[in-house]
């Protein structure tokens, strides 16, 4: 009888091993290489089965992983295992992949690609001699010394960490990582300092940060040093006699003496240098500390990809890793959507939100004739309108401050009261309103004074407010209102809903929000979160940042299910999203079809789990019998109820004009992509009067732009949504639009930018100098958030213009306010001229 796996792995593998060397503290038997990534079926979240490397090899226990070995039953062939096995060992960052059935053993190295067959495992000798040079260093070696283990580590930390550590030991100065917000970017640095200081290759490192929150954090998750840690600042000595320094830029950057507090430190005093949220912190005046302190191995740590606005950071930790056009990159990189796919972090969903003045613009003149009330305060414009990055900003707007929250309100009483909620607002005062409002219409309700709390900087408490709205056990706060204290760098892991009501135009900024619900919570059953964008933030979503869609390995059987759904009068319900799983494995899923009717295939026969989901229904889940091979169930969707209508409170009147739900993942689409672009391109169609040039015409205005998109959305179409669910957020929207009403190929913006700054010497001659660097900068920003950007003199916050000073500086280099115009102006001439196509 032929042995299954495990039993080929007890009788046959197992005693091969140990007869070679590998004892059973060398072997990470069925190592978790995947927690089985978490998606969504309408609002109920399943999760994959995990995935395992059937043997990790270490030279010795909690030592550097070496090679990896997949396992197949005695039935199948040696090599069966090893394209799994190469996958394991590529990103784990071993050069040996091994596959056996028992019977012998296929070996390949991934240094040369060559592949051996053995009757034998090799020795640890034997793959130790297959490691890198630095590998081979003598002892003490910190790639050969034991990790800092309170927990197993995870692949890609492993990595992360031999990567960094082999780094300093060959001689390099300058070390990025780049790992997603949640994925533990903590724990791979102290066992990098771990790793370096107990074989005395590192013996004194400075830990940097820029808040004293993050700098608490980082203390506490190295307390296996012990005493060897000291904090800089807690008194007036600098903690000498230790060997790992905590501390914040803005302490070290302090005046002592006459002297910068860094000064005080010999300049080769510390062996390395971990900078913590490096995007964020190392420049400006505090670039002096690294500059002093050039002798040490400096590691960035950072949770964002490569930006046009944190250039200096890669420029500066990637000066040793160039790429081929001779710029910095990161040594290793982790992304968000990675960390999803993996299982490791939260997925999440996507409540885009908005009003009729966010889609038009508040038009003054026009508001004052409806009964509008306007107070000026002295020595202030009036502008004759103002965009939604403006509101809370340059022109507060309490009436669509109070429609938002209440919205809001009615979203967190459906989902839960009692799920954490972050708010990102646009300033203290906006932040103190909205708190106070959310207070009222849920802790109120809730019995609970202190469920919505403001943290701020300027409030005194904000410390020990952030440490109670953490803590999961606290029945309150239970909502934060926040403008960047709450950014970056703070851990919640049981927060379920992050709230966009400030415009965002940074990549950087985005993906550091974001990343504050990315963090599994297994004590609160947290796997997903929620994004309710109420600023059109979600723009900034890439590549980084969205999981792509799962391969069919779950797909087992023969027998087909066709699942018929309708509402209670007899209409068929098209796009409800449909799921078939057993257990914890999800087996097939899709959506209806306009008559509402979804066939999966590929299915066992038996009890399974149908769950079932669609826009305005309450969702169903419940059991299904398959005893055929082609079964057929009909589903009726009982109403849902919802409460989105108009709100209109004295003065401005503001209403909810739109309100889209994306589940970020293949099963939440409620169409299939071919099915949505082809509706989409549809409803466009019967939009337009004309073809694509009118489309083109329309989107360089703005205020056509902004009907277009309302009589639009007025059809559920969205080019933000096709963005998304084309995988494509690096194109402008009037190419998706023109995509997918007239199968225009996709332009990216990028492309469009650089061809007006291929033009900017022969068709625009009569610019000069000066505005042609301020064109650049607005497409550098273009690049970033699309021509929505352009619209009014808002951009120039942004960090493209910012680095030329801001619109005050720009409207004195151009020559006034009306240049200033003019040049926006130009800017969306020229990236739609001839339609953007020469």
């Amino acid at each position: 009888m032929t042995r299954d796996e495990a039993t080929t792995r007890r009788d046959l593998i197992d005693p091969l091993l140990h007869d070679a060397g590998w004892s059973d503290g060398l072997l990470d038997r069925e190592y978790r290489y995947k927690a089985g990534r978490a998606f969504l079926i309408g609002d109920d979240v399943h999760r994959d089965v995990p995935q395992f490397v059937d043997y990790v090899l270490r030279e010795r226990p909690g030592g550097s992983a070496l090679a990896v070995l997949e396992a197949k039953d005695e039935g199948h062939a040696v090599g069966a295992g090893l394209h799994q096995a190469v996958a394991y060992a590529t990103d784990l960052g071993v050069p040996i992949a091994m596959s056996s059935n028992g019977h012998g053993f296929l070996i390949q190295d991934l240094r040369t690609g060559f592949i051996t067959e053995s009757s034998t495992p090799p020795s640890p000798a034997q793959v130790v001699d297959c490691q890198s040079s630095a590998f081979g260093q003598p002892e003490p070696n910190p790639l050969r010394s034991p990790a800092l283990v309170d927990r197993p580590l995870r692949y890609y930390q492993e990595r992360a960490i031999k990567i960094a550590v082999e780094a300093a030991m060959t001689g390099r100065r300058r070390v990025l990582l780049n790992l997603a917000t949640g994925t533990g970017k903590t724990v791979v640095a102290g066992n990098i300092v771990w790793k370096l200081w107990r074989t005395n290759t590192s013996r004194k490192t400075l830990f940097l940060v820029d808040r004293l929150a993050l700098l608490s954090q980082a203390y506490n998750s190295f307390a296996a040093f012990g005493d060897a840690r000291g904090v800089v600042g807690e008194d007036d000595e600098l903690p000498m006699l230790r060997d790992i320094h905590f501390a914040t830029y803005q302490t070290l950057y302090s005046t002592r003496g006459g002297a910068k507090l860094f000064e005080s430190y010999p300049r080769d005093y510390f062996d390395c240098v971990v900078v913590d949220e490096c995007h964020r912190s190392g420049y400006g005046d505090w670039r002096a500390i690294l500059e002093h302190f050039e002798s040490s191995v400096q590691i960035g740590l950072t949770a964002t990809p490569k930006r046009a606005d944190n250039l200096d950071t890669y420029a500066y930790f990637g000066a040793e890793n160039l790429d081929s056009n001779g710029q910095g990159q990161a040594d290793y990189e982790y992304s968000l959507s990675r960390g999803i796919e993996d299982g490791f972090l939260a997925t999440y969903q996507v409540l885009q939100v908005s009003t009729n003045i966010d889609q038009s613009g508040l038009h003054i003149t026009r508001e004052l004739e409806l009964g509008a009330e306007l107070f000026v305060p002295e020595d202030l414009t009036v502008r004759d309108a103002y965009s939604m990055q403006q509101f809370e900003r340059e022109i507060s707007v309490p009436d669509r401050t109070r429609v938002l929250t209440e919205h809001l309100a009615s979203k967190i009483r459906e989902w839960g009261p009692h799920q954490r909620t972050i708010v990102f607002c646009v300033s203290a005062a906006h932040a103190d309103t909205v708190r106070t409002q959310l207070q009222n219409l849920l802790g109120v309700p809730e019995g609970l004074n202190r469920y919505a709390v403001r943290i701020v900087s300027e409030e005194r408490d904000a410390a020990a407010l952030l440490e109670e709205f953490q803590n999961r056990r606290n029945r309150q706060p239970l909502l934060a209102t926040t403008v960047d204290l709450l950014s970056t760098g703070v851990d919640i892991p049981s927060l379920r809903n992050v709230v966009f009501m400030k415009p965002v135009s940074s990549p950087v900024v985005f993906k550091q929000i974001l990343g504050r619900g990315t963090r599994l919570d297994p004590d609160s059953q947290k796997l997903f979160f929620r994004v309710v964008d109420y600023t059109n933030a979600t723009r900034l979503l890439d590549a980084w940042d969205l999981p792509s869609p799962p391969d069919d390995e779950n797909l087992i059987g023969t027998a087909v299910l066709s699942v018929h759904v309708v509402a209670a009068d007899g209409a068929a319900v098209a796009g409800a999203r449909v799921a078939v799983s057993f257990g914890r494995r999800t087996l097939g899923r899709g959506s209806t079809g306009p008559d509402g009717t979804c066939r999966l295939a590929n299915l066992p026969l038996g009890e399974l789990t149908l769950r079932v989901s669609a826009a305005g229904f309450s969702p169903f889940r419940g059991p299904v019998s398959l005893t055929e091979p082609s079964t057929e169930t009909h589903l009726t969707m009982s109403t849902a109820e919802r409460a989105l209508g108009r709100v209109t409170i004295s003065g401005v009147e503001v209403t909810l004009s739109s309100e889209v739900t994306l589940n970020l993942s293949p099963d939440g689409r409620q169409l299939t992509v071919s099915e949505y672009v082809d509706l989409a391109g549809r409803r466009i169609r019967e939009t337009l009067d004309e073809g694509s040039a009118t489309l083109v015409e329309l989107w360089r205005d703005p205020d056509s732009r902004s009907r277009l998109r309302a009589a639009l959305r007025e059809r559920q179409v969205d080019p933000d949504l096709l963005a998304l669910v084309l995988a494509r957020t690096d194109v402008d929207g009037v190419d998706l639009l023109a995509h997918a009403a007239f199968t225009a190929p996709l332009r990216t913006r990028d492309e469009r930018a650089s061809r007006v700054e291929d033009r900017a010497d022969t068709v625009m001659p009569e610019l000069s100098v000066d505005e042609q660097s301020v064109l650049r900068a607005l497409l550098d920003q273009y690049r970033v958030g699309g021509v929505d950007e352009l619209d009014s003199a808002a951009v120039f916050r942004t960090p493209s213009l910012q680095a030329i000073g801001g619109l005050e500086a720009t409207a004195r280099l151009l020559g006034g306010a009306g240049e200033v115009r003019r040049i926006l102006q130009i800017a969306r001439l020229e990236l739609y001229r001839n339609g953007g196509v020469a």
